[in-house]
């Protein structure tokens, strides 16, 4: 809605996308795109679905790190949290539980349009392990932190083109590994083997070349039990390793930076 009005200007306007484009909304973007407006995405990974877009940078979102607790020891458990929708990836969480056997802890909010898929997919599989899989409920932001501290690994199994994923973040904030599929802004976000490992989505769908060689739900599982057996001390350093990348990268003062880099950049 502000790109009409901000060609009505003779002032630099930016503009942070955070989603992902349909081809409609590309077309009505690039019919308001002016020498004066200017873009900002928030991975590289995102600008794939932007072509033709006037980027000046990338932004990576930050948190408040002062609101996450570090905890050097972890839990015992596999958590999971987001909204609940297919593409969070929680149907392929549960199935790496079930695989496995390794305790999942999953929190999500479940909005009004998706209580079918989490009454006809989800919950049921819930009933079925309930000494196995847990349904937290939705955890508010005070009580983020508490929630990933519990927890061994975080797994982040989407099955979407992730923009960002805000919460591998919030998870290496308290000392949490991630365990992701290599989708979206993934590989930006998580080193692979030192805050956690990348899985690739299929023998089909390769995106890098990850310490774990299989694909899609086994590759998930197999990296899930290298976590596991790690000694304690090189377990403990993982942890380390991801509250160091979120204090390098991921701050609110790290994101702040960035966005006056490019006001004045644009500004001349």
């Amino acid at each position: 809605y502000g790109l009409p009005f901000a060609l009505r200007t003779n002032l630099p306007c930016i503009f942070t996308l955070h989603g992902t484009s349909s081809r409609l909304e590309l077309e009505v973007i690039k019919t308001f795109l002016g020498k004066n407006i200017y873009f900002v995405s928030i991975s590289n990974n995102q600008r794939r679905d932007y072509q033709g877009i006037n980027f000046v940078d990338t932004v990576y979102n930050g948190i408040p790190l002062e609101e996450y607790v570090f905890n050097q020891l972890g839990g015992e458990a596999m958590v999971l949290t987001g909204r609940i929708k297919p593409e969070k990836g929680f149907e392929q969480a549960m199935e790496v539980a079930q695989l496995t056997q390794r305790k999942l802890i999953l929190s999500g909010d479940v909005r009004a349009s998706q209580e079918k898929y989490f009454y006809d997919f989800i919950q049921p599989k819930i009933k079925v392990n309930p000494n196995l899989i847990h349904f937290f409920g939705f955890v508010n932001h005070s009580m983020m932190d508490s929630f990933f501290e519990r927890g061994k690994l975080m797994l982040f199994p989407i099955q979407w083109e992730e923009p960002f994923g805000l919460v591998m973040v919030e998870a290496m904030a308290t000392g949490t590994p991630v365990v992701a599929f290599a989708r979206g802004a993934v590989p930006e976000v998580i080193k692979d083997g030192v805050t956690g490992l990348i899985v690739n989505p299929s023998d089909q769908d390769i995106r890098g070349d990850w310490i774990i060689k299989k694909t899609g739900i086994e590759g998930l599982c197999e990296a899930v039990e290298k976590i596991y057996a790690m000694p304690k001390e090189e377990y403990q350093q993982m942890r380390r390793n991801c509250r160091q990348h979120v204090e390098a990268n991921f701050t609110v003062e790290k994101m702040v930076a960035g966005y006056e880099k490019v006001y004045q950049q644009i500004s001349g």
